[in-house]
């Protein structure tokens, strides 16, 4: 059930939304675990109007990203 959420809530057509989506991953206090980051970054990507938002969201924190 915590997949599907968390997929679903990377469907948004609204680039601030999945924007901030995105940055709940590198918060520990956004409730969204160090394992799920995996899952948002997807499924924010998995759109086309995230797709890009997540490539530039990986590429200005891969060393965050990595080292969580």
């Amino acid at each position: 059930h915590r997949d599907s959420l968390l997929s679903a809530l990377g469907c948004s057509r609204e680039p601030w939304i999945l924007m901030r989506y995105l940055s709940f991953v590198l918060d520990p206090d956004s409730g969204i675990r160090k394992q799920d980051g995996k899952t948002v970054i997807g499924a924010v990507s998995g759109h086309p109007i995230g797709r890009r938002l997540a490539l530039q969201f990986v590429m200005d924190n891969f060393d965050r990203l990595f080292s969580l």
